[in-house]
C-alpha cells in the first residue's frame, strides 16, 4: 500500500540495468508518441519505478524528443530558406510569375520549420 502522506520523501527504488534499460526504453516510445511527461511517468511508476526513478527517465526521454524535434524543425526552415534564395537568385532569369511561386513555396517550408521548431 503507498503512502498518503504528502510530506514522505519521494520513493526511490535501486532499479538495476536491464529494469533501467526497459524503462528507458518504454519513456522514449511514449515520449515518441507526443505522450506529456505526466503520463510517461505514471506508466512507468505502474511497472514499479520508484518516483525518483521514473521522473528521470520521463524527463530524459521528453527532452531528447523536444531536441529531435527542434533540429526537424531546423533543417526544414533551411531548406525552405534555400528554396526562396534560389527564387530570388534566379529571378533575373525567369518569369516574375515563377519566382513569385517558388517563393511562396518556399515561404510555406520556412513556416512548417518554424511550427515544427515552437510546437
Amino acid at each position: 500500500m503507498e503512502s498518503t502522506n504528502p510530506f514522505a520523501p519521494p520513493r526511490r527504488n535501486a532499479a538495476g540495468p536491464e529494469q533501467r534499460a526497459r524503462g528507458r526504453a518504454l519513456a522514449r516510445q511514449l515520449a515518441a508518441t507526443g505522450a506529456a511527461k505526466g503520463a510517461v511517468v505514471i506508466k512507468l511508476r505502474s511497472l514499479g519505478f520508484g518516483d525518483v526513478d521514473a521522473d528521470e527517465l520521463a524527463d530524459a526521454a521528453i527532452r531528447n524528443q523536444t531536441r529531435k524535434r527542434r533540429i526537424k524543425g531546423m533543417g526544414v526552415i533551411l531548406t525552405g530558406a534555400v528554396i526562396v534564395g534560389g527564387a530570388v537568385a534566379l529571378s533575373p532569369f525567369v518569369a516574375a510569375k515563377l519566382v513569385i511561386i517558388v517563393g511562396v513555396f518556399g515561404t510555406f517550408f520556412c513556416m512548417l520549420g518554424i511550427a515544427q521548431l515552437f510546437g
